[in-house]
């Protein structure tokens, strides 16, 4: 008997310590990391997938001259969703800059203001998010308000970003679509220079709501200042500016994108 008893315990004692007889690995600590420059990095070992949320650079504002108003920039792409990727290995994270402002120089003797710039497209290995539209500059007038881009849930295929506001228009706000464009310069009492609203965003349950994407306001006529630079890292499009008789005044610069991933490991 007690041989057959040491000879059980023998046999239990080699099950527990083989790999058939162990539990396997179930991945159960949450990680975000956020990436508010470019930069490389590697994924731990047996990673399969990554959750993401990403946002391209905001475009610039319009610059306007002589009682012009200029557009705001359109938000950056803001990409939410999940992507697989292979553990062990280096990846590329770019985080798109903001569209700098477009300028206003009413002295200049052919080109007296520009549109601000596109903003930078941010990307997570082979993800990319693309930079919102400038903004029109006061006299780049369109037939039609700024309009944005989509925003989207899950990996997308091609959309589009937020387009800026046209420059002495009648600004969109189309929040109630998830649109993000830029604002169009007020040109008149009662019309509209907001941008779309953009997406809220929070990294953990303990804080706030961030706001990611939303299209930068548009200029008011006949006021005497320069677009508002949108924070950084946060995609949202750069200010059109506001000219006064005699006066030039430059748009402001969209911010800068961003890249959050989370996972489990």
């Amino acid at each position: 008997m007690t041989t057959r008893n040491w000879r059980l315990k023998e046999k239990k004692s080699e099950c527990e310590t083989s790999l058939r007889c162990q539990k396997p690995y179930v991945p159960s600590t949450r990680v975000v990391e956020v990436f508010t420059t470019t930069t490389t990095w590697s994924s731990p070992i047996n990673l399969k997938n990554v959750s993401i949320f990403m946002v391209g650079g905001g475009g610039g504002g319009g610059g306007s001259y002589d009682t012009g108003a200029g557009g705001g920039g359109g938000g950056g792409f803001v990409l939410i969703g999940t992507t697989n990727i292979n553990g062990n290995t280096p990846y590329s994270i770019i985080v798109g800059d903001g569209g700098d402002g477009g300028y206003g120089n009413r002295d200049h003797s052919t080109v007296k203001e520009t549109d601000g710039s596109e903003g930078g497209y941010s990307q997570f290995a082979s993800v990319i998010a693309p930079g919102g539209k400038g903004g029109r500059s006061s006299r780049n007038m369109g037939s039609t308000p700024g309009a944005g881009g989509e925003s989207a849930v899950g990996v997308p295929g091609v959309r589009l970003s937020g387009r800026g506001g046209y420059g002495s228009g009648i600004g969109e706000n189309r929040s109630s679509t998830g649109h993000a464009g830029g604002g169009g310069g007020n040109s008149s009492n009662g019309s509209n220079p907001y941008g779309g609203e953009g997406l809220g965003h929070r990294l953990t349950e303990a804080t706030s709501t961030n706001v990611y994407g939303k299209g930068g306001t548009g200029g008011i006529f006949n006021e005497y200042k320069s677009g508002l630079n949108a924070l950084p890292n946060t995609g949202i499009g750069g200010n059109g500016s506001s000219s006064s008789s005699f006066d030039s005044r430059i748009g402001g610069k969209g911010g800068s994108g961003i890249v959050i991933i989370e996972y489990y490991k």
